[in-house]
């Protein structure tokens, strides 16, 4: 806080005087030392010049006795300082006049009359105005009250270089010894509440009472101020920078670049410096993709921006060697082109590292060369540290965000396909910033091939119809056999009522049971007969015992015995767990092969789709080698899971059998991310006859018969192209002999389908072995190579 706008500027009363100077001389010169002697001199000169013992108004003074001045300022300042070319000077206390200054300072900041003539900018005037009154209040209630305020008198601003068109920073360090205030005015005396809060605010400026109480205008300031000026450039351009990344994102606010790259053409004293960073992130592969921090991918059309990348890769290569980078690129390639033609002919990068892995570059630029050594590096490698530090808080929150916006957006995804998640997540987050409307784009992928397979329990519906037949026909006679015994003592008519109705229901649960039935009896045995068997016990004595068993059987909000169902479904969670872990363990070695999207789906049983391709896995060459690799790994997964089905089977409340289903289907597929049901899905209408076949194959029946294609202990592999015939009979032996299969494959037709035919199969049958030992855990993908 600076002193406010409604306060008039403070009309400083000083003077120049030596006699501050002459009371120090006065103390020195009692004894018989060397500096005794000098200072006895001097005082002796002095006193023979009256005119130099009061305060001076006429600075002509001061030429008239120049030499006597200057022997007397060495007492002031050491040799030493004018041998080093210090800057230093002594003037008028709180004003520009300055009687005395080292010749560089001379040079750099007073004109022909010795006063201060360098013009700051005004927010660094006011800032000097507010240090000057600080320091003269810490004078003021030192002398007068005893109270000594605890601040720095230091003071840094910025000088602007005009004939280089930088600043350079300089502290300026003053020295009030030689000062001596005084008033003729009455002083009041300072309550305690003020006393505090001169000793607790930062800045005496900032107390207004002070200023209130003890107006500066009626103090006298005699003497000469001392003030050692350091070039302090190097330390306060990096603290200034140290404070802008502390306040804003480098990468996401221009003006925070602008600020940084300000500062740094202070530290290097280069006016056209022009500063750039780029951002690599190493996770996920992306080049600067959230900011337009970079002037090179800013200079250079985005399809050129890999070639960049790999220039700069292959430039820098994640270490701290720094060179000319423009040199270094082809002389003909678009980057080296583009470059020289907005006139930067030198480019430098310095590597931005996390633990020896590079997270990006700082871009040095400018028209005129750049001379790039140790000093210079030097200078940098704190800055360099700062937007290390800054570039990685960036990654490590835009990462946050991404996996926010995939989670609104999208799902959980899978780690080979989630780089397209999150490069579609990027674009989105970079819209955002520039003010454009944001919309997600559509995830999908060209060219890929399916795998589709199927381990279903066979019949799974009739299997449940029965056990829901078993429960209900077991409470009705129950519940009937209640009735009838308490017809026998109670003789109510409405009771035979009940007994007609229950023998109704349980002819039709023995016949076949309709929907509407199962929902008629059901909501019966939930409240009629709940209600009269409760009234029945209190009715009947005779009936507790029975009654609380039967509301025991069916313990829950229910009122229905489920104990079948129960088992049943059990029986199909044990199978479907069972598959589960062992496809969860076997898509490890599967992804190992070669990364693919996997999906699985459970029901009375479990399917899964893969897609395989070169647009999923961009980063690692495809050819149809990895297809078969993966084919036959489908192929072996599934004979496996149905041998340890089979094994399970024996410990099962219900024994279940399943049957296995393969597609094999050789042309490729577009599928596109569907958010609304969040699962891929293929594209376009050619592509579309693949969903319909895998979901029609598994009810199909074989041609001219009604045997179904699907059979327990055996796989079913539906193809769409003959030469997969030969693939799979390669894959069949190979399984043979790792008892996996028996017997001998047979070459199926397949009736036609609603939208399909033409459709042919392969049928082979596992090898069931009770307690085998022979199941080779082979990795199938050495079979290629």
């Amino acid at each position: 806080m600076t002193l406010p706008d409604q306060l008039p500027a403070p009309t400083f009363r000083s003077r120049l005087s030596f006699a501050p100077l002459l009371k120090r001389w006065q103390n020195i010169s009692i004894g018989d030392s060397a500096q005794g002697k000098i200072c006895q001199r001097l005082l002796h000169q002095f006193n023979e010049q009256n005119e130099l013992l009061k305060p001076i108004d006429d600075y002509g003074i001061l030429i008239k006795n120049s030499h006597l001045v200057e022997e007397a300022m060495m007492t002031v300042f050491p040799l030493s300082f004018i041998t080093n070319e210090k800057l230093y000077a002594a003037g008028v206390p709180f004003s520009d006049k300055v009687i005395h200054a080292s010749p560089l300072f001379q040079k750099m900041f007073l004109d022909e009359e010795n006063n201060n003539a360098l013009k700051l900018e005004k927010q660094v005037e006011q800032l000097l105005a507010d240090a000057k009154l600080n320091l003269s209040y810490k004078l003021i209630l030192k002398k007068f009250y005893n109270i000594d305020i605890p601040f720095s008198i230091n003071f840094i601003c910025a000088y602007p270089d005009e004939a280089q068109g930088i600043s350079n920073y300089f502290e300026l360090e003053w020295d009030y010894q030689f000062i001596e205030v005084s008033t003729s005015e009455p002083l009041p005396v300072l309550s305690d509440e003020v006393v505090s809060a001169c000793l607790h605010v930062s800045q005496l400026v900032n107390y207004l009472g002070l200023l209130k109480e003890l107006p500066i205008e009626q103090f006298l300031f005699d003497g000469f101020t001392i003030v050692h000026v350091h070039e302090v450039t190097e330390r306060e351009s990096v603290q200034q920078i140290k404070q802008i990344l502390e306040k804003g994102n480098i990468l996401d606010d221009k003006d925070v670049m602008k600020e940084v790259g300000q500062q740094v053409r202070y530290l290097l004293q280069i006016p056209d410096l022009q500063l750039g960073i780029t951002s690599y992130d190493q996770q996920d592969k992306v080049l600067n993709y959230f900011n337009d921090t970079s002037f090179l991918l800013n200079h250079i059309p985005v399809e050129f921006h890999a070639s960049l990348c790999d220039e700069v890769a292959r430039t820098i290569k994640a270490s701290t060697y720094y060179e000319c980078f423009i040199n270094k690129l082809e002389e003909e390639g678009p980057v080296k082109k583009y470059l020289s033609g907005k006139g930067l002919e030198n480019v430098f990068l310095l590597s931005l590292q996390n633990k020896n892995q590079l997270i990006g570059w700082l871009e040095l630029a400018s028209s005129k060369p750049i001379k790039i050594d140790v000093l210079l590096v030097e200078k940098l490698h704190k800055v360099i540290l700062l937007v290390q530090d800054c570039l990685l808080k960036n990654q490590q929150a835009m990462h946050s965000q991404v996996d926010q916006l995939i989670k609104e957006h999208f799902t959980a995804v899978q780690e080979s396909v989630e780089w397209k998640f999150k490069k579609t997540a990027f674009e989105y987050m970079r819209q955002q910033q520039r003010g454009i409307e944001p919309k997600m784009q559509t995830i999908n992928f060209t060219q890929v091939y399916p795998l589709f397979g199927m381990i279903d329990i066979r019949n799974s519906s009739g299997v449940r119809n029965l056990a829901l037949q078993k429960d209900l026909l077991l409470q009705l006679k129950w519940v009937k056999q209640i009735i009838e015994y308490s017809y026998s003592s109670l003789h109510l008519p409405i009771l035979q009522e009940l007994e007609l109705r229950l023998d109704g229901y349980i002819n039709a649960v023995n016949n076949f049971l309709f929907a509407s039935d199962e929902q008629l009896i059901q909501n019966f045995l939930r409240t009629e007969a709940a209600e009269i068997l409760l009234n029945l016990k209190d009715m009947d004595a005779t009936l507790l015992i029975e009654v609380d068993a039967y509301f025991k059987a069916v313990n829950n909000n229910r009122n229905i015995i489920s104990e079948s169902q129960y088992d049943y479904e059990q029986s199909v969670t044990k199978i479907n767990n069972l598959i589960v872990h062992l496809l969860e363990n076997e898509q490890k070695e599967a992804q190992a092969i070669y990364p693919h999207y996997f999906e699985r789906f459970v029901s009375d049983g479990v399917e899964f789709n893969m897609y395989i391709g070169q647009s999923i896995t961009p980063g690692k060459n495809y050819n149809n080698l990895f297809l078969k690799n993966l084919r036959l790994w489908q192929f072996r997964f599934i004979a496996q899971a149905a041998q340890q089905v089979k094994r399970l089977s024996h410990e099962l409340p219900v024994p279940l059998e399943t049957t296995q289903l393969i597609l094999a289907y050789d042309e490729p597929l577009s599928i596109s991310f569907r958010s609304a049901e969040r699962k891929f899905d293929v594209d376009g209408v050619y592509n579309a006859r693949y969903e319909v076949i895998k979901k029609r194959i598994d009810k199909a029946h074989l041609k001219d018969s009604q045997e179904r294609l699907t059979k327990t202990d055996h796989i079913a592999i539906v193809y769409n192209s003959d030469k997969q015939v030969q693939e799979y009979q390669q894959y069949f032996q190979y399984l043979k002999a790792l008892n996996l299969l028996s017997g001998e494959i047979e070459m199926l037709e397949l009736e036609e389908l609603q939208g399909v035919n033409g459709l042919k199969a392969l049928r082979v049958q596992i090898a069931i072995e009770e307690e085998t030992e022979k199941i080779l855990k082979n990795n199938p993908s050495q079979l290629f190579g």
